[in-house]
């Protein structure tokens, strides 16, 4: 039997970080990765814990390729930890799709899967008490194929401003003409 109890409050500090950078006029990565740490304030039969480090992140890759092709590819780390009785388990998916663009770039058809070579995410979490322990595995069925189409209608356009700001005239606000 298991059951839920509010044993308190958990504070996560942290930092994240982002990131871009073209390699080539082609190729581009994109990423993020999130460091924080996690403190849990117990009721008093639990007391506090600093659960440690832990972390998180994700890298995109574009690489343009001749005839409109592009080939893009996404993967994201979480990073297991301790917490207050045992330990969540580290978690990761990844995927690739491969985009074909028509019609001036405004359409495209997509395949894409995700977990290519893994059928399941295979997650074990461990309880520790006094008084039991506990393994508890998980074989979550992640690989799945997709298929996509885009279509891209009407213009985004950006409004003009007025002649002031567009001609840089100066601000004549509290100014005499001469």
């Amino acid at each position: 039997m298991t059951t839920r109890q509010n044993i308190g409050s958990e504070y996560n500090t942290g930092l994240s970080f982002f990131g871009s950078v073209p390699l080539t006029s082609k190729f581009s990565i994109r990423g993020n990765l999130m460091l924080f740490n996690t403190y849990i304030r117990g009721n008093p039969e639990i007391g506090n814990m600093s659960t440690g480090l832990r972390f998180r992140g994700n890298l995109n890759a574009s690489w343009q390729l001749p005839e409109n092709l592009i080939f893009e590819m996404f993967g994201f780390w979480r990073s297991g930890g301790r917490d207050v009785q045992g330990r969540d388990p580290r978690f990761y998916i990844y995927n690739i799709a491969l985009r074909k663009q028509f019609w001036n770039k405004n359409g495209s058809l997509g395949l894409t899967v995700t977990n290519l070579f893994r059928k399941n995410i295979r997650q074990v979490r461990t309880v520790n008490t006094e008084n039991s322990f506990m393994r508890k595995v998980n074989e979550l069925p992640f690989r799945s194929f997709g298929i996509s189409f885009t279509y891209k209608f009407g213009k985004m356009q950006q409004r003009q401003r007025d002649n002031r700001e567009n001609n840089n005239e100066e601000d004549t606000f509290g100014t005499t003409g001469s």
